[in-house]
């Protein structure tokens, strides 16, 4: 039994409706663990500009680039070890096959937020070595001209959006079915997703087509309000920039939950195909 597109998306919006507070809450508090991060790097960066400044020997400059390296190699690690938890977290907190309480959801992103990042790590040194390969595929694509590129686009896409279906499960696999193993949540995902590519592709078009929709509405109502106005005028305007960034922020915030909600559902429905197949075995 296969992914069914229209209960994926009923689904999707009964965990909106649901649970948007929720999500909303847990997005925010990220954001704030985001902007405390670099908000220390800034205060860093002051400090250590002062201290440069008085600093006139080779050796304390030297210190002081190398703590600098240090506190930024830090700072993006925390960064996107947050950005993993927050993934893991809202994944827990939309998933049909869970009634966690905001406590428990936040504990799951905290705990699965080192796993998906190990995740990453690893899916970046496959798409590095991949990419020696794809660049020799390119090279030797390249000697029939323009043929060639579009031969390697018509190869390339189509395998690309075939990995991000196959791989598009890996938070909802950590905050859901508790898989901790970075290589194991990459073999659950594979496992969960095999004969749903397209189906996962139609649903990410129809995600895609969602937040394009948004968007153009948003923009429409927005420039609709200062028509009145030159191109000039509408961007020196303050209140225009505080509008502009709570309409980002309100895109962000939707596109995020919705998102989240859109994974967590299609990991449900997929797990309940996985375990009916599986008591088929048995019978």
């Amino acid at each position: 039994m296969g992914l069914n597109i229209p209960r994926v998306l009923s689904v999707t919006i009964d965990m909106i409706r649901g649970r948007f507070f929720r999500l909303l809450a847990l997005w925010l508090l990220f954001v704030i663990f985001q902007l405390a991060g670099l908000m220390l790097v800034g205060a860093f960066t002051g400090v250590s500009a002062m201290v440069g400044g008085m600093t006139d020997s080779a050796a304390g400059m030297g210190g002081l680039g190398a703590a600098t390296i240090a506190v930024m190699v830090i700072f993006y690690v925390a960064y996107f070890y947050i950005y993993a938890a927050q993934s893991v977290s809202m994944s827990a907190a939309a998933s049909p096959l869970l009634q966690p309480e905001f406590g428990i959801t936040l504990s799951r992103g905290f705990r699965g937020g080192l796993s998906l990042l190990c995740v990453y790590i690893l899916l970046m040194i496959g798409y590095l070595i991949v990419s020696v390969a794809l660049g020799l595929l390119v090279g030797i694509l390249a000697f029939l001209g323009d043929a060639g590129t579009i031969l390697g686009v018509i190869i390339l896409l189509p395998a690309l959006l075939y990995l991000a279906c196959r791989l598009s499960l890996l938070a909802p696999v950590i905050a859901v079915d508790g898989v901790s193993n970075p290589v194991g949540v990459i073999a659950r995902t594979w496992q969960l997703t095999a004969g749903n590519a397209f189906k996962i592709f139609i649903a990410l078009v129809v995600y895609s087509l969602f937040a394009i929709v948004l968007v153009g509405m948003i923009l429409a109502v927005f420039w609709g309000s200062f028509s009145d106005m030159t191109v000039t005028e509408t961007m020196s305007n303050p209140a225009v920039i505080v509008s502009l960034t709570l309409v980002f922020v309100f895109v962000m915030i939707v596109l995020s939950v919705a998102g989240s909600a859109l994974f967590s559902v299609l990991h449900s429905e997929l797990t309940d195909s996985d375990t009916a197949r599986l008591g088929r075995t048995f019978e």
